[in-house]
Formats: structure tokens, C-alpha cells, sequence
């Protein structure tokens, strides 16, 4: 056979198995078979609470700042998820803190949020503990910013109080039995100052809160107790030392909302919400509800 034949016999054999190839789906023809498709790449997204949705039940508080707190609340949702099988947890951050939350809600007064909540208080752990029987309703912080309102004498603005810390014992939010938060709040603290407190107002994005006193406080480990297996209970508190503070601490156990104490049954005990020693904000400076104790 001549070499022209021999040639074109190979030329032949290789189209031949070029179209063989193509058709097979092994060639390198920029198509792949529909039966061979690898599926797409999808990247999923922490959904962010619904548009309905104002309040949510805060379970821990992490103190610290923004990459601190976030990757520590990560780690302390993923424990508590597996401690309790809860699939409804996300955290709300903020600048100085991160909440580890459980649930959306419109109104914290609905029969579901009740039922949820007095479930997180009543939850005990393997232990059995009450982890979670100081969590609360939080109001979910929004994009949209609320122009401070200017309401009450501004030496009364606990923005200008001495010390670093002050002891919130109420907060008003619009409601039916409170048209006007920010002006009750200030009518409180009137009343104080005339029996003869030191009080304060505060108006924040959503509510407006009383405080009583000033003094100097720190953020400290503290034991808080023992679980059943021996092992200390530690956890990060705002702690004053300050005698002051023992004794609006004792004279203001009792925390309020819209000037009415609300109580919750925690096993068969009717308990109620504590006040809260809090970091007094400066001038400028921009804090969520949730630091200055609104709840």
C-alpha cells in the first residue's frame, strides 16, 4: 500500500474516532451530557429575621467587640443547639455585645412567645440546671435609624451622669396603656428626683428607660454557683463594689415595663425581672436598647 494510502487511512481513523468520542460525551468538545451535568454550586445565606418580626427571646449575652463576641456567641449557639435540639437559634450583634437569641416574634404578649419563653426558663440540662431562667424578650434591632427624641431637662439625661454605670430599674414602649414612652419615662424620673433619687432618663431607638444613681463598676468573671457534677459556673457580670450600689440595688430590685412589674412562673415559683446595672453611654456615642437594659 502506497504511503499517500496509508495517509489518508489514518486521517480516516482518526475523524472516525473524534465523532465517536463526541458523541459519547468523552471528548473535549465544550458540552457536557445532560446526564453528567454536575449540579450547581449553591451558597447559602444567614437568613436575617423576617419583616414581621419585632422581638426575638435573648438567651446569653456576649460581651466584647464585634469579631470577639460574634465568633464566641457562634460557638455558644452551636453548644446550646446541641444541648437542646432548638433549630430556631440566630445571634443579633451589635458593637459592644452579641446576643445568642432563640425565635421571631411580632409581639412579645402573644400566647406562642409566652409558651416559648416559659419553655427556654423552664429548659434544665443534662445537670440540671436553669441555664436559660434569666432569658427575656429583646426588641430585634432594624437598619432604619430613630432620631433620639429630645424630651425631658438635659441635665436629667443619664448621658451626663457621673461614673460609668447606673442601675436600670423600668423602660416605656408605645403601647395602649403608654401613648407618649418617652415623656412617662421622663415623668418617672421627675417623681424620683422629687421623694428625693437620683434618677435618670434614657431614650433609646425603640424605648425609653429610668435609671437610678451612678457609680463606678467593671466587667468581671464571677462564680455563680455549681452544677451537679462540681463544676464551677462562670460567667462574665458587671460588677460594682461601690456600697451605693448594694443599696439602690436593695431599694430597686424590680425591673418594669410601662410602670408595671411583670412576673413569670418559673416551675411553680412566680418570679419576676431583676434590675440591670449597665454602662452609661456618652454623647455620640451609638448603643442598641438592648446595652442600656431596655427591654
Amino acid at each position: 500500500m502506497s504511503k499517500k494510502k496509508w495517509f489518508l487511512l489514518l486521517l480516516f481513523a482518526g475523524i472516525a474516532s473524534w465523532v465517536l468520542m463526541t458523541i459519547s460525551g468523552c471528548g473535549h468538545s465544550g458540552r457536557v451530557p445532560t446526564k453528567r451535568r454536575a449540579p450547581l454550586a449553591v451558597r447559602s445565606k444567614q437568613a436575617g429575621p423576617p419583616d414581621w418580626a419585632n422581638y426575638t427571646i435573648s438567651l446569653q449575652t456576649i460581651q466584647g467587640s464585634t469579631d470577639e463576641s460574634l465568633a464566641h456567641a457562634r460557638q455558644v449557639l452551636q453548644q446550646i443547639q446541641e444541648q437542646t435540639g432548638w433549630r430556631d437559634l440566630h445571634v443579633v450583634q451589635s458593637d459592644q455585645l452579641s446576643l445568642v437569641c432563640r425565635g421571631y416574634f411580632k409581639e412579645f404578649g402573644d400566647d406562642k412567645a409566652k409558651q416559648i419563653l416559659q419553655q427556654v426558663r423552664s429548659y434544665r440540662d443534662p445537670q440540671g440546671e436553669l441555664p436559660f431562667r434569666r432569658a427575656r424578650f429583646a426588641h430585634l434591632p432594624r437598619q432604619e435609624k430613630k432620631k433620639q427624641i429630645a424630651v425631658g431637662p438635659p441635665k436629667w439625661d443619664l448621658r451626663r451622669a457621673p461614673g460609668n454605670a447606673s442601675l436600670c430599674i423600668g423602660s416605656f414602649i408605645k403601647a395602649k396603656d403608654c401613648k407618649n414612652p418617652a415623656a412617662d419615662a421622663v415623668k418617672l424620673v421627675k417623681k424620683l428626683r422629687d421623694d428625693g433619687v437620683e434618677a435618670w432618663y434614657y431614650h433609646g431607638q425603640y424605648r425609653s428607660g429610668v435609671y437610678v444613681g451612678h457609680f463606678k463598676a467593671e466587667w468581671e468573671w464571677v462564680t455563680t454557683g455549681k452544677t451537679r457534677a462540681g463544676e464551677l459556673i462562670r460567667r462574665l457580670k458587671l460588677v460594682s463594689h461601690d456600697p451605693q450600689f448594694a443599696l439602690l440595688r436593695k431599694k430597686f430590685p424590680v425591673y418594669a415595663q410601662n410602670g408595671k412589674i411583670v412576673t413569670h412562673i418559673l416551675g411553680k415559683q412566680q418570679t419576676y425581672d431583676a434590675s440591670l446595672r449597665i454602662t452609661i453611654p456618652r454623647s455620640g456615642q451609638e448603643v442598641t436598647d438592648a446595652e442600656v437594659g431596655l427591654r
